[in-house]
């Protein structure tokens, strides 16, 4: 191939390749909802709550108690849930209401950033 042919060819790549980014930053993050939420109940354990939400969006340990909060955010609000050290469900709550943010913070989210 000729250098200008070489150049269309990598220059519609990079172009396909930006799309399918921008277009990951419209498309619903995930099928979960809050009201799959609900169905989190006490004294679950941590691998079946896991097993129909998913990778928690983040998890941090609760200062002088011995337990970890789990939150997922979803396309409707927010799913928040405490274990204990043996990895039982402590509690769990559901914050209503839509992320902040437009496609980029979407897209950023859906990453991993």
């Amino acid at each position: 191939m000729k250098m200008r042919q070489w150049k269309i060819v990598a220059l519609m790549f990079v172009l396909v390749v930006a799309c399918g980014v921008a277009l990951l930053g419209f498309l619903p993050e995930t099928g979960l909802s809050c009201q799959t939420g609900h169905s989190i109940r006490p004294n679950m354990k941590q691998q079946q709550v896991e097993r129909f939400m998913g990778t928690p969006t983040g998890t941090s340990g609760i200062p002088g108690r011995d337990s970890t909060v789990a939150w997922w955010m979803l396309h409707d609000g927010l799913v928040q849930v405490s274990y204990d050290s043996a990895g039982n469900v402590i509690d769990s709550s559901v914050t209503p209401g839509r992320p902040k943010g437009g496609w980029w913070s979407r897209f950023r989210r859906r990453i991993g950033f």
